[in-house]
């Protein structure tokens, strides 16, 4: 795989979809049982923008993702790659997330506090160590 110019590194955040659940049935499942420990109003924040998308891209989009195999990619990353994962996330598996950061040949795993939706409803539980790998790679 390329290195772009100018990457220094990359960072999985909640990664997905975890392949214990790389179906659709169950990607929903794992999705429902996540959400629910989500607060109400980021289904408000997302509900606008799947409506803008559109049922057939939201199906696209999750179509996509079953089909990525992170796995056999992450191996292939020519910089370090940082695997943040929230510790009560229930789309992805701190295993899964675990063995991503041990396939890089560079990689880094770090627990944040959250369930899976950490980036939107958490993002200085991860600033920090992206601010320490943006650091390292300097």
């Amino acid at each position: 795989m390329r290195r772009p110019p100018g990457v220094r590194g990359l960072v999985l955040a909640s990664p997905t979809v975890d392949p214990g659940s790389r179906t659709l049935g169950g990607v929903l499942r794992a999705w429902y049982r996540d959400n629910r420990g989500n607060p109400a109003d980021l289904a408000d924040v997302h509900r606008p923008e799947r409506r803008r998308a559109g049922l057939p891209r939201v199906v696209q989009a999750v179509r996509a993702h079953l089909a990525d195999r992170l796995e056999d990619v992450v191996p292939q990353v020519q910089v370090p790659v940082l695997v943040l994962y929230g510790d009560r996330d229930l789309l992805c598996t701190e295993e899964w997330a675990r063995s991503l950061s041990d396939r890089a040949p560079d990689g880094r795993f770090r627990t944040v506090a959250g369930a899976h939706s950490f980036p939107w409803t958490a993002p200085t539980a991860w600033s920090g160590p992206i601010r320490r790998l943006a650091e390292e790679v300097a």
